[in-house]
């Protein structure tokens, strides 16, 4: 099926205006999430063909994961409902609402850490390029440092700090605590991850110098 990928970009539009999702978590990480879901869906392609029958589950699902963050919506089942309303008016049918719903409610680096990582049988391998999609977009330092500001009303040297002390802990360790499953994956991780260092050693440099 075609999917109706203006639908969904309005979608996304409305709901981040509706629940003040910040740029940290709106349509450009959204994005940044559908790019990385291409490139992995690329790799594991060759080796799992029949992910050809799932790319509009990976790319829908990659776009919308954010809508429902309890970050930004405590009702989070509420936010699922929106878009599993939204997707069936856009004839999806209702396996692929289903296994959309179920890989969103269950991709989150918490839940993952509290929880494992769910069975979604013949889904799996989509469910887990979706979620490291969501994760190398997370290696990205200033949409922590974007986060601190808007929804912690930080300065930016203050979620500068802070967003470089997570990053070592949590960025630092996904890989060792192998929350990244695929081949294609880790490899994306590595390099991103030497490439954030980088920067944020080119940030403190900027700052220091003003």
């Amino acid at each position: 099926m075609r999917i109706p990928i203006n639908n969904i970009v309005q979608f996304i539009l409305l709901q981040c205006k509706k629940q003040n999702i910040d740029e940290s978590h709106s349509l450009g990480h959204a994005l940044n999430v559908l790019d990385y879901s291409k490139k992995l869906y690329n790799e594991e392609v060759i080796n799992y063909p029949s992910l050809m029958k799932q790319q509009h589950i990976i790319y829908t699902t990659a776009l919308l994961h954010d809508i429902c963050d309890s970050k930004y919506n405590e009702n989070v089942y509420s936010s699922l409902n929106l878009i599993q309303d939204f997707l069936y008016d856009n004839k999806y049918l209702e396996q692929d609402v289903v296994i959309i719903s179920n890989i969103i409610d269950g991709m989150s680096y918490h839940k993952v850490v509290n929880y494992g990582f769910p069975n979604v049988k013949e889904y799996q391998t989509s469910y887990h390029i979706v979620r490291e999609a969501d994760l190398l977009s997370g290696y990205e330092f200033n949409r922590a440092v974007l986060y601190g500001i808007y929804k912690r009303n930080q300065t930016y040297l203050d979620s500068f700090d802070e967003s470089k002390d997570l990053y070592k802990t949590r960025m630092g360790t996904l890989i060792s605590n192998n929350m990244f499953t695929t081949n294609s994956g880790k490899c994306y991780a590595e390099n991103i991850f030497q490439e954030e260092k980088k920067k944020i050693l080119n940030l403190e440099s900027i700052i220091n110098g003003f």
